[in-house]
């Protein structure tokens, strides 16, 4: 099996942009069987209290 960890910088309240980002560099990286991606990076960090 094939593992790929992706780290990235992500950008804060904007989890379209974030998702956008993974997804090309998951595409510049062919050929894993599971890519490994940052815990939070769908939801922009907007848990605020």
């Amino acid at each position: 099996m094939r593992i790929a960890l992706v780290q990235s910088r992500l950008h804060w309240r904007d989890p379209a942009r974030n998702r956008d980002h993974l997804a090309d560099l998951i595409a510049s990286e062919p050929g894993a069987d599971l890519y490994v991606l940052p815990e939070t990076f769908t939801t922009g960090f907007l848990g605020e209290t």
